[in-house]
């Protein structure tokens, strides 16, 4: 197989995808590095920030925490302005009044974060209460602690009423008990209310919940299809407890804008426990209809699903591309063992595929395959997990929309799917002085493999002038001589120096007659 490189992304930490054209991956080192778009092989340093320990992204922002409790964001409008028109003035801006960050959460149209004494702040729309802060709408920067509450004792309340039943963030109420339309949506940080002790946040496009270290779960936001577990389909302005659940480890909710409002809570003893929207089977209850409140998941033989260590929800999982790896292409609303998996240290799931890393290093993959994302040297969907080739000791894998990215035990990079490359794509460290390919009189030369540095290659019957040998490096700064053959059973000799000065590599090709081949 053919590897195409993507320059610069060693020691990885983190990969991120905040806009259809750019990467931008977070290194051990704390610096940032991005690739402008997917036809690039080239990365770049982010030259505007340092010392970053994590970076996230929602619809509108990617969000920069740094190793001292800072957050700073960057607005797609400006990133888009920074590479297209090389604006340098376009940069991150530090998010006043957030300080002591230990974590960071994304949304698709907001991002929360949690303080190290586990107090929990939110950015984004104020639409659907999303904030939780119990405010319709505030058009200025500004943290509060008032209290906006609709109840009998209130005065003005007639007022008040009207204003609970309008749509969420048309109007502001004021200290007075007055009301004033407001036309722009701030986009500003807000202390969440009632709110502490929180261990970490997850958020889909209109709710957001919130894991307390006690185990239990809190929501606010929308609430059309019960996705905030409290036994209602009332949008909460302010966290409520989702019900029946105690004991939570961890939370996963769906990715999809118009079909995920869904949520699926792991607890300590591996039980599954589901709530919110099941128009197509997606809690895995047996039933479409929606939950209010949480169900314990149980298998397709009805029998209690316990020893879950983790849970992955892709974008769409109906099975009409053999997404469920059950061997068949029919939806099941019951959860179903994957075909032929054992020994799975991980798994992580696109839109329509899905991948799994073996304790041997091999990754499998089923699903969709129409952008080669399933990286099987082909493009027919699978309903069975099949070996991706080319790749072995492999550590780290993530499935996003149609491609798969993986990472080997010498911290290299590939991907492959939707990245306009026909085959895996490879990011190497400095000192990479492979080649790509070699090609002879302008045809690939088959049997290479970027291993090997000695080939004995047989020329067509009738050549009579020495072979033209040339090649692609994958580093575009490495650099390289080649010593051509003068006879048509010469040697050619290539020598590749990487970027870094010093690993050089050398590959020798023996030509030979057809006429030796007798």
């Amino acid at each position: 197989m053919k590897f195409t490189q993507i320059y610069g992304f060693d020691n990885v930490k983190k990969v991120v995808r905040p806009l259809s054209l750019y990467y931008f991956a977070l290194k051990d080192d704390g610096s940032v590095w991005y690739r402008r778009n997917v036809s690039d092989a080239q990365t770049y340093l982010l030259p505007c920030i340092k010392d970053v320990i994590d970076i996230n992204i929602s619809s509108d922002y990617i969000v920069f925490l740094f190793q001292d409790g800072t957050v700073y964001k960057w607005n797609k409008y400006n990133v888009n302005s920074y590479f297209m028109g090389n604006n340098e003035s376009e940069i991150p801006v530090q998010i006043n009044g957030l300080s002591d960050i230990v974590c960071i959460g994304p949304s698709q149209s907001g991002m929360c974060f949690v303080r190290k004494d586990g107090l929990a702040f939110s950015m984004g729309s104020l639409s659907s209460g999303k904030l939780g802060n119990g405010l319709l709408n505030q058009n200025y920067p500004k943290k509060t602690e008032r209290e906006y509450v609709f109840n009998d004792e209130d005065e003005n309340l007639e007022m008040k009423k009207k204003v609970s039943n309008s749509f969420c963030g048309e109007y502001e109420l004021l200290d007075d008990g007055t009301v004033i339309p407001v036309s722009n949506v701030s986009k500003q940080n807000f202390s969440v209310k009632n709110l502490s002790n929180v261990v970490r946040l997850y958020a889909n496009y209109d709710y957001i919940l919130a894991l307390k270290d006690d185990g239990t779960v809190w929501a606010w936001g929308k609430n059309q299809y019960g996705q905030l577990g409290d036994g209602t389909n009332i949008t909460r302005y302010e966290p409520v407890q989702v019900k029946n659940l105690s004991g939570i480890v961890d939370i996963i909710v769906g990715k999809d804008q118009n079909q995920g409002d869904y949520a699926i809570a792991r607890r300590h003893d591996g039980t599954l426990w589901a709530w919110g929207r099941n128009n197509n089977g997606y809690l895995g209850d047996g039933t479409t209809e929606d939950r209010y409140i949480p169900v314990k998941l149980v298998d397709e033989n009805k029998s209690e699903l316990n020893g879950i260590i983790s849970v992955k929800l892709g974008r769409n999982y109906i099975n009409e591309y053999g997404q469920l790896g059950d061997g068949t292409n029919t939806q099941s609303l019951l959860p179903k063992k994957v075909n032929n998996l054992s020994g799975v240290i991980t798994i992580s799931t696109g839109d329509y595929h899905s991948l799994a890393l073996k304790d041997d290093g091999s990754i499998w993959s089923w699903g969709n395959n129409s952008e080669g994302q399933l990286g099987n040297n082909g493009v027919t969907n699978s309903n069975i997990p099949v070996k991706v080739v080319g790749l072995s000791n492999v550590v780290a894998i993530e499935a996003e929309a149609s491609t798969s990215i993986f990472m080997d035990n010498n911290y290299t990079l590939w991907e492959c799917g939707a990245i306009k490359y026909d085959t895996l794509a490879r990011v190497t460290m400095e000192n990479d002085a492979n080649l790509r390919y070699i090609t002879i009189n302008n045809s690939f030369l088959e049997s290479f493999d970027e291993d090997l540095t000695e080939y004995n290659v047989i020329l067509p019957p009738g050549t009579t002038k020495a072979p033209n040998v040339e090649l692609k490096t994958y580093n575009p700064y490495a650099t390289y001589t080649i010593v051509q053959p003068d006879t048509i059973d010469g040697i050619a000799i290539i020598e590749v120096t990487a970027c870094d000065g010093e690993t050089t590599k050398t590959y020798k090709i023996k030509f030979n007659p057809s006429s030796y081949a007798d």
